[in-house]
């Protein structure tokens, strides 16, 4: 008998954007790859603190469907510890 193991869409979404910016990597500052997360539960705040972290990668926007997200900092939503200005 084996087991079935069920893995959100949003982990193996993250997982291939892990290892895709892991083996491409940007050429210089300026190749930064701009991101947008949608959705910030768990998961993809998670996503985006990751991102923010990342110095290829820009995060220029965040999207959630819960009204008590609106007009918050998108630092204090995701957890990230201090304020996070979009660009």
């Amino acid at each position: 008998m084996t087991a079935k193991v069920t893995v959100p869409k949003a982990c193996l979404i993250a997982l291939f954007f892990h290892i895709f910016i892991s083996r491409q990597g940007a050429k210089n500052v300026s190749d930064k790859i701009r991101v947008i997360q949608y959705g910030l539960g768990p998961i993809g705040s998670a996503v985006a603190r990751h991102v923010v972290e990342r110095p290829e990668l820009q995060l220029v926007g965040a999207v959630d469907i819960d009204p008590k997200k609106a007009g918050r900092d998108a630092g204090e939503v995701m957890g990230l510890g201090r304020p996070w200005a979009f660009p």
